[in-house]
């Protein structure tokens, strides 16, 4: 995305963004952690 988009974008958008990249970033976290803590086999 270009910096003229993100300039164009209205404050109700930017949240929703905000909102999509921290749920992600939580994802990305809890099953990284979940991961290392059970084998892969027991991964659900």
């Amino acid at each position: 995305m270009s910096l003229l988009n993100l300039l164009s974008l209205d404050d109700k958008d930017i949240d929703t963004v905000t909102t999509v990249v921290r749920t992600w970033a939580r994802n990305i976290v809890s099953h990284s952690t979940a991961s290392a803590d059970r084998p892969p086999w027991r991964r659900r």
